[in-house]
């Protein structure tokens, strides 16, 4: 009997994480509809990037992020026009009133999900727990970071045993009790620990010092803690800085030399028509000083476009480099990240011993050998004792 059962146990925890997959998924697209302005009309994804993410973390659970926030467009002006033209606006409504207006609406959706739909997670222990985060932090973006940690902005964070899920879906659990049990978080007003932002920039001074050539890391943002849960840092890298206008090109096939000309003869011509103007606002400033023949815009943005012709050169050849090539820096910046983290996670005093440290490197490029992150996953109990981190890569499909 025992031989028989060997094959079963690879066979149904590969079953079981197809289905907490699944279920992460379905769970996200809930989440989205229930965020989403074409439904509720209060609520704005910043653009690009996943509206909803969730990720299962083993021990703890799993933790929904909601990259959105309140819709913020101011109300629409009223012109009446009685013989002359008189502008109207309304009041702007008491800003206390609104941020507790806008939380109630927040809290209302994470019950919501809460009573109806997080029982639809299958495979996740009693004992661990299901997270939903509204605002916190920042979200990482097609490469880029967005801070939603507004003033007045409500940024609420809550969480819920997996058993009284289940309980209160089978009839055993009272409303009432089950809500009680809800813990929600206002994270707007909550002050940083000074040894998180210190640990931020010993991340920042150890990461840039990883011994690679072609991989660029950008800015660490966090920290981001969420009480019960632990302490979150991103980092955004890439082959290089992508130049002229930052990451929206990367997913235009061009050619260089033709986008080149193009877009010089369009400057030029926009430079004829603003020389002139130049001219009579420089000269009001600087009489005598401005000679429209050799300091004209012209030449300025030809200078311009013929330098970032060359750095686009630079980064489409660098997306090409030898895949062996990749995989090593790779390898480097994440040698360098687990060092960091053994030698300097323990000044991490506001961290509970149970609670973890959670960084996530996210990987900004097309080449085939860059996956879409790497995360650090690590207990600060597990630090001290001095247990060695390790990095799960999330490749592409």
């Amino acid at each position: 009997m025992i031989v028989m059962m060997i094959p079963v146990y690879p066979l149904f925890a590969q079953h079981t994480g197809e289905e907490m997959e699944q279920d992460l998924r379905i769970s996200e697209s809930i989440l989205e509809e229930m965020f989403d302005i074409r439904t509720n009309r209060f609520v704005q994804y910043h653009r690009g990037g996943d509206g909803v993410a969730g990720q299962y973390i083993p021990g703890y659970g799993i933790h929904f992020r909601i990259n959105a926030a309140l819709d913020s467009t101011p109300e629409a002006v009223r012109v009446n026009v009685t013989g002359h033209a008189q502008i109207e606006r309304a009041e702007e409504p008491d800003s206390t009133q609104k941020t507790k207006n806008e939380r109630a609406i927040v809290e209302e959706r994470f019950m919501d999900y809460f009573k109806n739909y997080a029982s639809l997670l299958r495979n996740i222990p009693d004992s661990e727990f299901v997270r939903l985060s509204f605002g916190v932090g920042v979200i990482p973006l097609q490469g880029s970071f967005f801070d939603n940690h507004h003033t007045g902005r409500p940024t609420l964070t809550a969480w819920a045993r997996m058993a009284d899920i289940r309980s209160f879906t089978k009839g055993t659990l009272a409303e009432p009790e089950f809500e009680n049990r809800i813990q929600v978080e206002d994270l707007s007003s909550v002050e940083t620990p000074t040894d998180q932002d210190v640990f931020r920039s010993i991340l920042e001074t150890a990461m840039e010092k990883a011994d690679v050539e072609h991989i660029q890391l950008r800015r660490t943002s966090g920290p981001e803690y969420l009480n019960g849960f632990g302490l979150s840092y991103q980092v955004s890298a890439s082959l290089s800085a992508f130049p002229f206008w930052g990451e929206g090109l990367r997913d235009l096939d061009i050619r260089v030399d033709s986008l080149a000309t193009t877009w010089s003869d369009a400057l030029q011509t926009i430079g004829q028509k603003l020389t002139p103007m130049a001219v009579r606002i420089d000269s009001m400033f600087n009489p005598g000083k401005y000679n429209g023949n050799t300091d004209s815009l012209i030449s300025a943005y030809q200078d311009s476009i013929r330098e970032s012709t060359r750095s686009l050169r630079i980064h489409l050849e660098k997306e090409n480099l030898p895949d062996e090539v990749v995989r090593k820096e790779i390898s480097a910046i994440h040698d360098k990240l687990a060092d960091t983290v053994a030698d300097y996670g323990h000044t991490l005093r506001s961290l509970d011993d149970e609670e973890l440290l959670m960084i996530t490197i996210h990987w900004n490029s097309r080449h085939p050998e860059m996956p879409i992150r790497s995360e650090l996953r690590i207990r600060k109990s597990e630090l001290i004792s001095g247990t060695s981190p390790e990095i799960r890569v999330i490749g592409k499909e």
